[in-house]
């Protein structure tokens, strides 16, 4: 049995941790990589946060909070719930003195990792997650062990590309996109193949879905769905890198769409920091720590707006808020350049104007039972090309 251990930044499971952290679509990409790197689903992964700062393993299947998100969710996210019970509950979270004993005994075939990269704001939380990214990456490489780095925000600082990963046989790297042009002094020898929609596929989604029809209450809930979009992800510039800074496209748009006749038959709601307090006379502002409620708002909403960094546009890098909402049966409605084409980021739109027709299509003027229909078409088309 082959066995591994996978990194992260945050939790896997629900918390209530003012930091980012997409948590919903990280059982799936373990799966997904773990099976990639054995061949079969026979192998056993440990989990380790770099933000768990206790000297002692963690159970989250018994955890309280866990167990109220798994029987308290409603609509899509129950099914997920299902899947994540299943997940979560054969993966121990251990501590970070286990994972460095464990290296040194080669007791892992293979180290998953997610990138860490120091930056103003988990600098100011004394978040101190790049340097045990670093000192694990470390003791790997005396050993010998093989690192997969999974790249989920192309923020890795030049340094790096070129002393570790490009000087050390053992170490790969992995992200949804052009991994080559977001990285141009990255040996391609160290480059893996993409894992494709961070592992979400059809039958993810159809598994997802089957039991989703059958049940009533839910059918019962779609005849009233709410007319709701969402933002995940911070109104707020001020502590990015040069680079690495948000399209402002989202300020502009989401400041003009309450003027339009039709706002007042919608919601809209941003789940992150807002630094302008013009946005919250307009908008509910759900807290990152706020979990339930951003589960919740995730239930109920139709689309999830993504205008996300210009870098995510130039490299076809998909964020993790486009995934999950494919796994909440919600249509991404991305931001796209006239020029950079990518269906797998859902229903596109270039400027303002296709903004607003996509808005009203899906919140104004689908019932329900068409837009699950819209839904399952965009999302296939979505894989198709991904698989082209």
């Amino acid at each position: 049995m082959n066995k591994y251990l996978y990194c992260y930044f945050g939790n896997i499971v629900p918390n209530r941790v003012d930091i980012p952290g997409h948590f919903i679509y990280q059982p799936f990409l373990i799966e997904e990589i773990c099976n990639k790197l054995s061949g079969s689903e026979d192998y056993k992964v440990d989990i380790y946060s770099y933000t768990h700062n206790i000297d002692r393993d963690i159970d989250f299947s018994k955890e309280i909070y866990f167990n109220h998100f798994l029987s308290n969710v409603n609509g899509i996210a129950n099914n997920i719930g299902g899947h994540l019970g299943t997940k979560i509950n054969r993966r121990p979270y251990i501590n970070l003195g286990k994972v460095f004993r464990r290296i040194n005994e080669d007791y892992y075939d293979f180290l998953i990792l997610k990138a860490r990269f120091r930056n103003p704001s988990t600098h100011a939380k004394k978040l101190y997650d790049v340097k045990k990214f670093e000192k694990i990456i470390e003791i790997a490489n005396v050993r010998n062990i093989p690192v997969l780095i999974v790249d989920t925000d192309l923020s890795l600082p030049d340094y790096f590309i070129t002393d570790v990963i490009n000087s050390h046989n053992n170490i790969k790297i992995i992200g949804l996109g052009n991994i080559s042009k977001a990285y141009p002094n990255l040996s391609k020898d160290h480059i893996l193949s993409d894992i494709p929609l961070y592992g979400i596929d059809k039958t993810t989604i159809r598994d997802i879905y089957n039991s989703f029809k059958e049940n009533e209450q839910i059918i019962e809930k779609c005849k009233n769905f709410s007319k709701t979009f969402v933002f995940y992800g911070n109104i707020a510039f001020s502590n990015y890198k040069s680079g690495h800074t948000k399209n402002k496209k989202i300020l502009d748009y989401l400041l003009k769409l309450p003027n339009e006749n039709f706002f007042e038959k919608i919601k809209g709601t941003i789940i992150g920091k807002v630094e302008d307090p013009a946005f919250l006379r307009n908008y509910s502002n759900i807290k990152r720590y706020d979990r339930e409620s951003i589960c919740d708002s995730l239930c109920s909403a139709r689309i999830s707006v993504n205008i996300s960094k210009e870098l995510y546009d130039i490299t076809h890098f998909v964020p993790a808020r486009v995934s999950e909402a494919w796994l909440y049966g919600i249509i991404p409605l991305s931001y796209t350049p006239e020029d950079i084409y990518d269906k797998c980021k859902g229903a596109l739109f270039t400027n303002y104007h296709e903004f607003l027709e996509c808005v009203r299509l899906y919140l104004v003027d689908t019932s329900a039972e068409d837009y699950y229909k819209m839904f399952m078409s965009i999302f296939n088309k979505c894989l198709t090309w991904r698989e082209e």
